[in-house]
């Protein structure tokens, strides 16, 4: 790529960031000993545009969530719908 296409490195926490919450709550404590990282779903920073992805720095509040994943186990509706609802197995680990 040309030069006045890239973007220098920028630090912080944007969407989709992997990180390792430390929390001396009873879910914290579990989220962290289950193996599974944490990833940041929103950032609320003050003056940012929402949607160009902006840089959480310090004292800005960020969403995060765990990452869990659940097999298909049913189809309510037919094939032909395109917005179906599924069904997931809730002890998958």
């Amino acid at each position: 790529l040309s030069v006045h296409r890239t973007r220098p490195p920028c630090p912080g926490i944007h969407r989709r960031t992997r990180c390792i919450v430390v929390d001396n709550s009873a879910l914290g404590k579990e989220a962290n000993t289950s193996g599974k990282l944490a990833y940041c779903i929103h950032v609320y920073k003050q003056g940012g545009r929402k949607k160009h992805m902006p840089h959480a720095t310090l004292g800005d509040k960020v969403r995060i969530l765990q990452l869990f994943i659940d097999l298909i186990i049913s189809r309510i509706l037919s094939q032909i719908s395109p917005r179906l609802p599924l069904g997931f197995n809730e002890g998958c680990a």
